[in-house]
Parts: structure tokens; sequence; C-alpha cells
């Protein structure tokens, strides 16, 4: 696998980074038409390592709907390691695009595959029961980040109920 390109084929998540995901969620269904967004105030992930370097982890809201099979994620970080969100923000805005999410089977293969093609994750961790996820900063050439996430039973079945209640497949 080539981590570089061949994550287009399997996008399934657009997120976006916010001041407030209350505020957000609200405009996007004003201005785009999604639906109710499911929310998750305060969510902390204690297993997080930031440039290869395990962290104390960090803490943020997130906001979460779908439009058919498409998720839409909005991201507002509180607290500890979040740069890697905050840093994105463009005060002012309802929101700033700031990754793709891809699902995967087997992170650790992507990230071997990161690794064989001289990159490294910029911030990698993992929701028990839930997913492993990992960023690849591809800022310099696409102005994104790509999030991989290899769903465990829960996160499979959570991403499962809001295709479900938009519709999709």
């Amino acid at each position: 696998m080539n981590p570089l390109g061949s994550f287009y084929s399997g996008i399934f998540q657009y997120a976006y980074v916010c001041q407030d995901v209350e505020q957000a969620a609200a405009g996007f269904r004003t201005r785009f038409g999604t639906g109710a967004f499911d929310f998750k105030l305060g969510l902390t992930v204690d297993d997080v390592v930031v440039g290869g370097t395990p962290v104390s982890g960090w803490t943020i809201d997130v906001a979460v709907v779908n439009m058919a099979d498409s998720n839409i994620e909005l991201i507002k970080p509180v607290a500890g390691a979040v740069d890697l969100y905050r840093d994105e923000i463009r005060p002012g805005h309802l929101a700033t695009f700031h990754h793709v999410g891809v699902e995967v089977a087997d992170i650790d293969q992507v990230g071997a595959d990161v690794a064989a093609s001289g990159r490294a994750f910029a911030l990698s961790g993992r929701m028990p029961d839930f997913c492993r996820f990992a960023y690849l900063d591809m800022r310099t050439e696409l102005g994104h980040f790509v999030e991989y996430v290899e769903l465990e039973e829960l996160g499979k079945a959570h991403f499962a109920a809001l295709r479900a209640k938009a519709g999709g497949s």
C-alpha cells in the first residue's frame, strides 16, 4: 500500500476543527442540511503518542453526523496534547477543514507503510474497544491531515448506527 495516495479509496469521514462544536453543528444543520449531530463533550483519550513520544493524553469536544455514507466530524480541542487540532482553527469561522478519515483493517501495517515511505505519524492513539487511530501530516502536499482509523467492535457499531440513521448503506 502507498499511504500517500491510497487513502482516497477509503475515505469515510470529513473532519473539521472549530471553537464551539454546538455552534458549528447548528451552522452545519442550517447551511448544509445535515441531520442532528451526536455530541460527546469532554472526550478524553489517555493512550496518545505525539511525534513518537507518549504523552498524558488529550480532551476534545466532538460532534458527528452522517449524510448517507459520509461522516462529518466536528472537533473542539479542550486540553492536553491538542495542538494538532488547535493550531488549525481559524478564529471567527464556523469550522476549518482538518482531515479526512480513512478506515483501515490493520493500522500497524499502515504504520509500517508510512515508515517505509520515510514519514511518521504526527499523532496516534487508542480508544479502548472503539478504535485505534493515527494522523499523517499531509499539509505540505494537500493542506490537511489524513487520519487512519482501525475500528474495534464499539466503533463499528457506532458508525453503522450513524449510517443507518442517515439512510446510508
